[in-house]
């Protein structure tokens, strides 16, 4: 069964002919769809699943850094729960934003009762379940007042079997990891059970439309290339016996259409029998299919590219701004999504080890340079490098700390206040720079010299005099 299909039979869709395609009746649609109709979307489209998964991957494909101050082992043994981190967020955004939301909760000192909030001095070891949709781990509203804010419920529930008995947890929201879809206003939030929307909410009518407008287009093109057969003596045939006329026409027709279709081609009488193929011709359809294009990947919340895989081409088309445009977008991503869980998450890991502070975590930048821009970047930093040497802002032995030390090319000058106030080791100049300067020390004052020339013969000699000597 097809998308537009399913969608239509599920929710009543309005299917309409023609180019405009599958138009979502508005008084039909759903606040939120359940878990079956997201299934199936995320299951039989490529653009769905790339609509829910890639901002998710590119996020944790990049991730961050821990800066830990005098602390190197603690961040070599936090480095297997921090992996495990980027791999239970990139899970959850995935969730979040197919569904509206998700969760996971977090598993302090493997205590049992969840409902008591987290007690940061007395963390000894810290864990995490496994990704909940919205429907398994929830909001409880039970205890919301007039002063909750609805984006930030106190507690939430988790129902589960054990002996065949359903069974009730509720759960502090200390230790819940929540992940959100798509933002809704409050009033909006509540009347959807306290979540956020699925991403594919605002992005499947745009898609149908697009799908469906491509579709029928295709299906228009081939229908107006119509073969118009010319039989000679058609109007007595007819004239003479309509009915028995009509007869003939048509199974004559029905053999040159099923002809052209299997065979590509057809057999005519030369004599009596012709065959010319109309073609009309269909104006602005490029603009029309762009147009509907351009709307679908609006709706999607990635670029052209990301979502068609469509990339710059041509000799001026390098995509540098689309790539900076990119990377910027994705670490307001990165802060906005996941920057309040990580840094929560990260004073937990940390308390395990009884740290408390002189910590921070950045998010690292996709933005990467290629060879040729690498070189313009360090060309243009050596010539302000010179600039500020001869300043006195900061000397050799700086630029030398700075760029030079380690495994690669640090474009990040730190200034060192120790290395400023030393001063780099003169080097003696062994190769003269001519003859005329080593033969000067044997000449005595105000001595009257002669052209240099004489001075290239008589060099060896006086070098040979001051030996002796």
């Amino acid at each position: 069964m097809s998308i537009s299909l399913f969608v239509n039979e599920k929710y009543g869709y309005n299917n309409q002919s023609g180019i405009e395609g599958t138009r979502i009746q508005q008084s039909q649609v759903r606040l939120s769809w359940d878990r079956e109709t997201l299934d199936y979307l995320q299951a039989k489209s490529w653009a769905c699943q790339r609509v829910c998964e890639l901002k998710p991957d590119l996020m944790a494909s990049v991730w961050g850094n821990l800066q830990l101050k005098n602390n190197p082992k603690i961040l070599e043994l936090l480095k297997s729960q921090l992996n495990c981190l980027k791999e239970l967020y990139c899970e959850g955004q995935k969730v979040a934003n197919l569904y509206g939301g998700a969760t996971a909760i977090r598993y302090i000192n493997q205590d049992t009762d969840w409902s008591m909030p987290i007690n940061i001095n007395q963390i000894n070891t810290v864990e995490y379940s496994r990704i909940f949709d919205k429907w398994e781990v929830y909001p409880d509203t039970s205890d919301l007042t007039i002063n909750n804010n609805p984006q930030h419920p106190d507690y939430y529930k988790y129902n589960y079997t054990y002996n065949n008995v359903l069974q009730t947890n509720k759960i502090h929201k200390s230790r819940i990891i929540r992940f959100r879809g798509a933002f809704l206003p409050p009033q909006a939030l509540i009347n959807n059970d306290y979540w956020e929307n699925s991403l594919l909410e605002r992005f499947l009518e745009p898609y149908l439309e697009y799908y469906n407008g491509k579709k029928n287009i295709n299906l228009a093109l081939k229908s107006f290339s119509l073969p118009v057969i010319k039989k000679k003596g058609l109007l007595d045939v007819l004239s003479q016996e309509f009915t028995r006329g009509t007869e003939t026409v048509r199974k004559r027709l029905s053999e040159v259409f099923s002809e052209l279709s299997s065979n590509k081609g057809v057999a005519l009488d030369s004599e009596s029998e012709e065959i010319n193929f109309i073609d009309r011709k269909f104006q602005g359809l490029k603009d029309v299919i762009d147009s509907l294009q351009s709307e679908m990947v609006a709706a999607s919340g990635l670029t052209k590219p990301q979502l068609l895989k469509e990339h710059p081409n041509g000799l001026s088309a390098t995509g540098e701004s689309e790539r900076l445009a990119e990377a910027s977008e994705l670490l307001a991503l990165q802060d906005s999504q996941w920057g309040n869980l990580i840094r929560e998450d990260i004073k937990l890991l940390l308390a395990q080890y009884k740290i408390y502070d002189n910590y921070d975590w950045e998010w690292n930048n996709s933005y990467q340079t290629t060879p040729s821009e690498d070189i313009k970047i360090k060309d243009t930093q050596s010539i302000i490098d010179e600039r500020y040497n001869t300043l006195g802002v900061y000397n050799e032995l700086e630029i030398r700390e700075s760029r030079f030390k380690g495994s690669s090319y640090n474009p990040d000058l730190i200034l060192n206040d120790t290395l400023f106030n030393k001063k780099m080791p003169e080097q003696k100049d062994t190769k003269p720079q001519s003859n005329l300067d080593s033969v000067q020390k044997f000449i005595p004052p105000d001595t009257t010299l002669l052209p240099e020339s004489f001075y290239d013969t008589t060099l060896e000699t006086l070098e040979n005099i001051e030996e002796e000597e």
